[in-house]
């Protein structure tokens, strides 16, 4: 499957070369942790995929990798102010000794099923855009990937442009994958987590915008992990875009890279 998705990056690459110059007007939620403040037209289907290969440490000197290959955002336009979204994703996990030996016992599988909507709360043509967005997560995950538990996510989603070449974004979440039901009802298996995200953009072209972006989460309320990214995205056609992000941990050993093709659908 991620020879596929590289073939059909390359064959989009190639597309470049026959497209003239073209404003970018593709609002993705991808590639960076920062979700648009935007929704999609009515009756159009965005597709926004991605693979995603990150280390991390876990703890007693082991490292784990994870790849996500690839990272699937459906996003279908209800109205001019709701969209409809599901997100799937194929992974793999390996941990890594302090000798710098691989574990061969890999974990594969696909994560949990999200089943979302977001809705516009202030127009696209205002300088200041806001949005609302809601997910929740289904126990369908693989053996061994999948926690059997219920999740929701809550999040604001803001905009702000600066002028025509820059702009800034922010978003506010609050995220719990530890949700059962038991017999006295919904029951919170964890406190879940706060995140909060600030990206700030600038276009270089008709074509071309580049990004840095903070973002920290607060694990269980209390321990805080805070990151940051710089990435770019292409506009290859009007509703075709290429993107690229590397991200680094500030006070923890982490690290990602994550490439994507996002695609809207009628043209």
């Amino acid at each position: 499957m991620l020879k596929q998705f590289v073939l059909i990056l390359l064959s989009a690459t190639a597309l470049v070369f026959s497209q003239k110059t073209l404003a970018q007007n593709i609002a993705t939620d991808r590639p960076n942790q920062t979700e648009a403040a935007t929704v999609i037209r009515p009756g159009e289907l965005q597709i926004e995929s991605g693979v995603l290969f990150e280390r991390y440490e876990v703890g007693g000197g082991l490292v784990q990798e994870r790849t996500s290959y690839p990272i699937n955002l459906f996003r279908i336009g209800l109205s001019e102010k709701f969209e409809l979204r599901m997100v799937n994703q194929l992974v793999a996990y390996r941990l890594i000794d302090p000798t710098g030996r691989l574990d061969e016992n890999r974990v594969r599988g696909t994560e949990n099923v999200q089943l979302g909507l977001k809705y516009q709360l202030k127009s696209k043509e205002d300088r200041l855009v806001m949005a609302l967005q809601g997910h929740v997560f289904l126990p369908t995950g693989s053996t061994g990937i999948t926690n059997e538990l219920y999740g929701t996510m809550g999040r604001l989603n803001l905009a702000y442009e600066i002028d025509e070449q820059r702009s800034l974004g922010s978003n506010i979440a609050y995220v719990n994958e530890f949700l059962d039901f038991a017999p006295e009802g919904l029951v919170r298996r964890a406190e879940g987590n706060f995140i909060y995200t600030l990206a700030y953009s600038q276009s270089m072209s008709d074509q071309l915008t580049v990004f840095a972006e903070f973002f920290t989460t607060a694990v269980e309320l209390e321990d805080w992990e805070t990151n940051a990214d710089v990435g770019l995205t292409y506009l290859l056609k009007e509703n075709l875009q290429l993107d690229y992000v590397y991200g680094f941990g500030l006070n923890r050993s982490m690290n990602f890279h994550t490439i994507g093709l996002s695609i809207r659908l009628p043209q």
